[in-house]
């Protein structure tokens, strides 16, 4: 018996549906947005690349600060000391 040809466009078995993939990242906090991914396409988008980088372009414009964030020595210095496990930290003159 011949294997059969999958129908072009059709998805791959192992391609999880976008609710599942939405699920799985609303675990993770704020409301959810694919980026790039047009729910009526999906899987199989050919535009996905190209609609992909205009959504992050819109997101750096939305998501822009207008001052840069900034860290103090004292603040950097006990961050890196949180991360380290409690180690003391000594960088540059003190």
């Amino acid at each position: 018996e011949r294997p059969r040809r999958a129908r072009r466009g059709a998805p791959a078995p192992d391609t999880a549906p976008l609710e599942r993939w939405r699920a799985l990242l609303a675990e993770h906090g704020e409301a959810v947005r694919l980026v790039g991914v047009s729910p009526r396409r999906y899987p199989a988008d050919p535009l996905a690349p190209f609609c992909f980088m205009a959504d992050v372009k819109g997101l750096r414009r939305r998501l822009a600060r207008e001052k840069p964030l900034t860290l103090e020595r004292p603040a950097l210095r006990e961050l890196v000391k949180a991360v380290a496990g409690g180690a003391e930290v000594r960088y540059g003159q003190q």
